[in-house]
């Protein structure tokens, strides 16, 4: 999700398409983290300029937004659950194809025109086996992972610590995989210019896994 300092000027994510300053500052956490592409990718799309301010950690990188050093920040909404009730920071965008029920208010990309970043640019928490893997341990372990999600000791940690968990089954999660993979071929420019020319990134490596997913948005 994208982020902003709670008291500062963005009301909305149609406000960085008016480019009311020559480039827009998004906090990072390292130019090859999964939420600066989305960051490079969202921009993109927006058709607005921007540039990385890079922090070590999510606590700098979130004080530098809200010190105003930088424009926006993009996270995870769990990870920034604490600093969105503190009325620190403030949500623009929300990676999904329906809005949170925590977050009612909250625009996803399908409402701003960004349709196809809504799954592919929602960093997933993925469990992956070997390409080939026979069907029967394949249902073994989708089974082991689907009851460890129901399981009520599991939920009640969950609960208490304030996260979130959702199953998806190896032939949904393999969609998600892909859906994301070819959104980054569609976008290889930008990623390219963000982790260097020197850098690969063996995104295609990934499609043969098949997968069974924990995630959290």
């Amino acid at each position: 999700m994208a982020l902003v300092n709670a008291k500062g000027p963005y009301k909305s994510l149609d406000q960085f398409r008016k480019q009311d300053k020559s480039e827009y500052v998004v906090s990072i956490r390292g130019l090859s983290d999964v939420y600066t592409l989305s960051a490079a990718v969202t921009f993109k799309k927006l058709d607005a300029k921007w540039k990385p301010l890079n922090h070590e950690g999510a606590g700098n990188a979130v004080l530098s937004v809200v010190r105003g050093d930088a424009d926006v920040f993009f996270a995870s909404y769990e990870s920034m659950r604490q600093y969105i009730d503190s009325g620190d920071l403030r949500p623009l965008l929300y990676y999904d194809t329906k809005r949170s029920p925590a977050m009612p208010d909250v625009s996803i990309p399908t409402e701003v025109g960004m349709a196809e970043l809504a799954e592919s640019m929602n960093a997933q928490r993925l469990i992956g086996a070997p390409p080939g893997l026979p069907g029967n341990i394949r249902v073994v372990l989708e089974e082991a992972i689907r009851k460890a999600i129901a399981d009520p000791e599991f939920v009640g940690v969950l609960k208490n610590i304030k996260k979130t968990a959702n199953y998806l089954d190896g032939n949904g999660a393999d969609r998600v995989v892909r859906d994301s993979l070819a959104s980054y071929q569609t976008y290889a420019a930008v990623v390219k210019e963000i982790v260097g020319a020197g850098n690969k990134i063996s995104l295609l490596a990934m499609a043969g896994f098949r997968v069974s997913e924990l995630g959290m948005c």
